[in-house]
């Protein structure tokens, strides 16, 4: 498969897609963190975006959600997996990523813009989706 050119203009359209993404889709956002939580807990050495759209089939997530992550936007997918790891620092070194044109603005994920507090999970709240799946 051929690497898709990117089609953001600068660092900053990219991070700002990015950032529309997510708190426009802020379900999706907090179920795509729980699943990346599920499938670092379970002991996976690596895992990419292929890894968490088969979990989530797996776990009978909306069909939305599952095409979400099959598609090949790797453009969004690289703002995404930059701030699942802002958010989730255990997961440095854990998500497969690849060269950005975000990181030319943002060389690691800790010095990407702030999200709102309302779309990160944190562990009690994953822990309690976890232990109680219908709450």
């Amino acid at each position: 498969m051929t690497e898709q050119p990117s089609l953001y203009t600068s660092s900053q359209d990219a991070t700002e897609e990015s950032i529309n993404w997510i708190c426009g889709h802020m379900r999706k956002w907090r179920a795509l963190q729980m699943l990346a939580l599920d499938v670092y807990e379970s002991g996976r050495e690596h895992f990419g975006r292929d890894d968490l759209y088969y979990l989530a089939k797996e776990q009978g997530y909306s069909v939305s959600m599952c095409e979400f992550l099959h598609k090949r936007d790797h453009n969004l997918w690289a703002g995404l997996s930059r701030y699942l790891i802002k958010y989730h620092p255990e997961f440095d070194g854990v998500i497969w990523r690849k060269h950005s044109v975000i990181d030319d603005l943002y060389p690691t994920p800790e010095s990407l813009p702030e999200l709102p507090r309302e779309v990160v999970v944190n562990r009690g709240q994953w822990k309690l989706h976890r232990d109680f799946p219908g709450m």
